[in-house]
């Protein structure tokens, strides 16, 4: 459970969900069967933390602060094939910022979600992360691999 402190900072930027899903997996929601075609199929790796910010942006969401489903992880589950590869990390950051664009920066949060996509990929070089992204690409992804290419040289 995330605590009611959270979940109102979660409803007053939804986009630190990019940073860390702190909500967890859907089934810790309860919402009409209707809601489901927002989901983005798109996405495989944030495709949770695209939904969550999508309902926060289009509907009044509630907190219920009481333990009413247990869920549990596994060997299974998307997660583990997806994790910290580049080939569907790196293409799916890029489609949420094409949906979603500059404004969700205005937050350092939001901004080292970025960073870590980059770090914890290990992309070292604009070349590198145009192999896995072709077309055109923010300023911002640039200005972040170049600074830590030369954090990497001073330090």
């Amino acid at each position: 459970m995330i605590s009611d402190f959270k979940f109102k900072k979660f409803l007053r930027n939804p986009f630190i969900l990019f940073a860390n899903n702190y909500i967890g997996p859907p089934s810790t929601l309860i919402y009409r069967k209707e809601i489901l075609a927002l989901y983005d199929k798109r996405f495989k790796w944030i495709v949770d933390r695209e939904f969550y910010i999508c309902l926060a942006r289009k509907y009044r969401l509630l907190y219920i602060g009481l333990p009413l489903v247990s869920i549990s992880y596994n060997d299974t589950q998307i997660t583990n094939y997806v994790k910290r590869n580049p080939s569907v990390e790196t293409p799916e950051a890029m489609i949420f910022y094409t949906i979603y664009g500059d404004s969700m920066l205005f937050t350092p949060v939001v901004y080292d979600g970025w960073w870590r996509v980059l770090r914890n990929l290990k992309i070292k070089s604009i070349d590198q992360f145009m192999r896995y992204f072709a077309n055109e690409q923010p300023v911002f992804i640039h200005t972040i691999i170049i600074f830590n290419l030369i954090f990497i040289l001073v330090y």
